[in-house]
């Protein structure tokens, strides 16, 4: 077995290297398909989503925020946007909750303020909006905007899978694989988190899928891990194909799936 394949991607510093860049495409993901699909009418019904927003409609109050930020009918300004947004989620509506989070988290329309944007993405999390749940972990996972808490984040990746999230689940997967986070540790409920992420076409879940596989030390499980590596590789995950080149240099050529 290459040397590499047994790397201990569990390392704090490797993680959060690794899942920071998947994070910040989940939230970048998450703010254009909440705004994507929204149908608003004509402009001139701005002042009736605001007049229903006074009114306790939430998803008045959410339209109107849409409109701010995209521009639609009035001037764009995000920072008119923010406080219709909160006001949505307020109200209970996540998808206000989701978009007031990464106003605060990047500092768009406001100053930037991380502590906010942990509790907008819990509220979301909370009002069943299941990347919001993955988000909210990662913050209470490396102490983004609040204290760390390792039984919190992993309740949170948990919400996170049972909602499909890929990046929950692989997250969930590696609390299992290490025993940490509150859960025993658990290789064979790790290994289907792993691939529950990978059927996500998450490439670090198939990745994780590969590295469990072939920490059970068994050879019938090495053509199942290559399975994984090759999965891994044809998302674009550059450590999968490199350990997939070693092991064909290795004379396990036959044994990779073409």
């Amino acid at each position: 077995m290459p040397a590499s394949a047994g790397e201990d991607y569990g390392r704090p510093t490797i993680r959060h290297q690794s899942i920071q860049s998947h994070m910040t495409g989940v939230a970048l993901l998450l703010a254009g398909l909440l705004t994507s699909n929204v149908v608003l009418g004509q402009p001139e019904d701005l002042a009736t989503d605001k007049a229903e927003c006074e009114n306790g409609v939430t998803v008045a109050c959410f339209n109107t925020g849409v409109r701010y930020s995209k521009g639609l009918g009035v001037e764009q300004d995000e920072a008119r946007a923010l406080p219709f947004f909160v006001k949505a989620c307020n109200g209970g509506n996540a998808s206000g909750c989701a978009l007031a989070a990464g106003r605060y988290a990047d500092g768009v329309g406001t100053d930037k303020d991380e502590e906010r944007a942990t509790a907008f993405y819990v509220k979301a999390c909370e009002a069943n909006y299941a990347p919001s749940c993955a988000l909210a972990g990662y913050r209470y996972d490396f102490a983004i905007g609040v204290a760390p808490d390792e039984v919190r984040a992993t309740k949170l990746y948990a919400a996170a899978c049972v909602g499909n999230v890929a990046l929950g689940c692989q997250q969930l997967g590696e609390r299992y694989h290490a025993g940490r986070g509150g859960v025993p540790r658990d290789p064979v409920r790790a290994l289907d988190l792993f691939i529950k992420s990978c059927d996500g076409d998450l490439e670090i879940g198939c990745y994780s899928a590969a590295r469990a596989t072939m920490a059970a030390g068994r050879e019938d499980d090495l053509e199942n891990a290559l399975f994984y590596l090759k999965r891994a590789c044809e998302l674009e995950h550059q450590p999968s194909c490199d350990i997939l080149e070693e092991f064909k240099a290795l004379g396990h050529g036959d044994w990779v799936p073409q």
